[in-house]
Formats: structure tokens, sequence, C-alpha cells
């Protein structure tokens, strides 16, 4: 796999991960008006989310529904809320109202033909799979999750904490489970662990990793495929080449860094001369990759888009800065591709907030285009 290729040739990025990532916290806030900016200008801009986690938990009963048991005629489709694998939400509250705006109801999931799978009985429900569905119960401020099949048997108990799903097109879907209280780990649809590894944090995949997890212990940082194996691992504190570079004169290389603060682990990105072994950049920035053989991206643009303090730099193989950070808050390129997108914020005249834009720019981040209010490229030309 191509980590690097951000683009992938330039493609627009898997709806669907877009979709799966939305359902995570982003990994850090933002600017309201930026969450609207970066979805205009860049499809290829996902989510990412981090979930923390915490330790043991009471098991409780789901929320109770009302008294008068839910029929055909109570029971609401929710068309407000999409659900995958071709299941639609539905709903129910006490009153036997239509109002999707409730904070009374009640979720369940129906069939595309209408049948109702999962009863409305719960504060929320989702398909992890065709056959396997997480729903949650809200109670004193607290959500508790559980995992069930189709036919309402428990896959795994009620815990404080949360469930999401993680899947791909012609994948078997895999799970996280971040207790409140206890470390995050990983299961197939059956509730079964798919690695005997116990994390403090787990994120969603992001552009320049599709289809890849990143979590992370008080040891290790792991890159896990979809299917749940670790792809590669990097100690803490240790300089180590990037498992995705494609750089040869000079390389990128990452280092997962640990502070003491729980959460806050990362993978930084430097500049690296396999040829001497020599550091060109010290592991400083957030997300690194080549565009070829003799220029290299560092930046730290987060995933939901740009601000205007973000740093976005064009290296050549020696470490010099060839398009200095500043000049753009977000470079993207496709490896072995002449020409990129460069990234800038700028105020807006009529609402008084920010606007994104771009260029058509090449390998030294030279601008090849006229200002762009909305960019996106498919291929080469």
């Amino acid at each position: 796999m191509n980590g690097n290729d951000i683009l992938n040739g330039m493609e627009h990025i898997d709806p669907k991960l877009i979709e799966s990532a939305e359902k995570i916290k982003p990994h850090r806030s933002r600017k309201p008006w930026r969450f609207a900016a970066a979805a205009a200008l860049f499809l290829c801009l996902a989510v990412a989310g981090a979930m923390l986690l915490k330790q043991d938990k009471p098991e409780p009963k789901p929320t109770e529904t009302s008294s008068a048991a839910p029929s055909s005629d109570g029971i609401f489709i929710n068309t407000a809320l999409p659900l995958k694998f071709g299941f639609v939400s539905c709903y129910t509250n006490p009153r036997h109202e239509e109002n999707p705006e409730s904070e009374d109801n009640l979720y369940g999931v129906m069939d595309s033909d209408g049948n109702v799978v999962i009863e409305p009985s719960y504060s929320n429900a989702v398909p992890l799979s065709k056959d396997t569905f997480a729903v949650s119960s809200n109670e004193n401020g607290k959500t508790f999750m559980s995992m069930i099949d189709k036919s309402g048997k428990t896959i795994i108990p009620w815990f404080e904490g949360t469930v999401w799903g993680v899947d791909e097109d012609g994948g078997k879907p895999i799970a996280i489970v971040a207790p409140e209280y206890g470390k995050t780990y990983i299961v197939d649809m059956s509730g079964k662990r798919l690695l005997d590894i116990d994390f403090d944090n787990v994120l969603m995949p992001i552009t320049t990793r599709r289809h890849i997890l990143e979590a992370y212990n008080t040891e290790r940082a792991y890159y896990i495929s979809y299917g749940g194996e670790i792809i590669a691992e990097l100690p803490a504190n240790k300089v180590v080449l990037d498992p995705f570079g494609e750089g040869k004169g000079g390389t990128v290389v990452a280092c997962m860094y640990k502070v003491p603060e729980e959460g806050n682990s990362c993978i930084l990105y430097g500049l690296y001369d396999s040829s001497s072994g020599r550091e060109l950049v010290p592991c400083s920035r957030k997300e690194g990759f080549a565009i070829n053989e003799d220029r290299f991206v560092l930046k730290d643009t987060c995933l939901i888009g740009p601000d205007y303090d973000d740093f976005a730099a064009i290296y050549d193989r020696n470490g010099n800065v060839i398009c200095d950070g500043g000049e753009y808050q977000d470079i993207i390129f496709g490896y072995g591709n002449s020409k990129g997108v460069g990234v800038i914020l700028k105020p807006s005249e009529s609402t008084g907030t920010a606007d994104l834009k771009g260029y058509v720019i090449d390998a030294d981040g030279n601008k090849l285009s006229e200002e762009l209010d909305y960019l996106t490229a498919t291929d080469e030309s």
C-alpha cells in the first residue's frame, strides 16, 4: 500500500471513510467556521478523530421504554440519521409523536422494507455490520454501550464507554471498544479480540494513511489494518523509518513522541538521509511524506482543515527549505505527481470569518494557477 499517496493519484477520498470518521471526536479543536470551509474545499480532508480511555464499569439496564409496547403505528423512521448496510434508523417516544428532535425519543433499527430489526428502546442504535449492532443508554449524564446481534443476543455486555465500527468495502467489519475506565481494544463481530494488546488511544484513518488505524499504549505506537493486523510498530521515543516512506535519496522518518499527560502520545515526522544516516530535519511535525525522491513535505495541518498558524513546507533531499512554512497552510500531493495543491486561509471580506483558497502548485511550491475558490484534483491534468 502507498500510504504517502495522499490523493491516490489525486483521486477523491472514499466517502465511507468520511462517514465513519464523522462519528469520532476530532483530534484537536478548531473554530466552527473552519469545518464548513474545509468541507467545501477539499473532500480529501477527513476528520481525524481520537478516543480517550479510562477503566471498570457498572452494568446498567437499557433505557426503559414507555409502558405501551411499541406498535407499527407508533414507530417513526428517522430520515435525518442514515445508517450503513441498508438499514434505517427508527424511533418512538412516550407521547407517540413524530418528532425527530425530541430528547425523549428511543431509537432502534429497521431494514429497508420497514421491518423492525432492533426495537426502539435505546438512546442510540447503529449497525456495525449486517448482523451486529451497537446500542447505547444514557443514564445520569453517562453513556453505557453494548454490542448485540439482530436477535438481541448480547455479544459485549453493557459497560460505561464507547463502541464504534470500522469497515471497508469487501472487508470484514471490526469494532473499537473503549471503556471509560479501562483500556481500548479491537474486536470482530463475534466480540472476539483481534489483538492481544490494550491501547490507551485509537485514532481513525487519515488522508495519508487510508484504511489504517493508529493506536498507542505506554510503550509503542501501532499502525493497524482494518482487518486487525499490525502493519508496523514504533517504539516510544525512538526514531524509525516511516514504514510508508517513498523517498530514496532522503527519507521521511517517524518518531513516537511520549509526554507525561495521558492521551498526548503522537507520531512526529522529520527528514533523514538514508545514505549517510544523518538526521536532516528533527522529528517535530505531525505529518510527513515524499513528493518524489528529491522533494518532501512536512506539515502540521489538522485533518479537519488548516488554521492560520499551521505549518506546511517543502524540503529538498538535503533538508533545505524550498517552499517555506507560512506560504501555505496545507500542501497536498500524490507521490510522483508534478502538480499538487497549495491551500491558504484568507479572511472573508463579506462575512469576517475565513475562506479556504487553493492554487495548483509544482513540487517547488510555485503557483501554476490563479487563486481558486474550489479545487479538486482527479489526475495529473
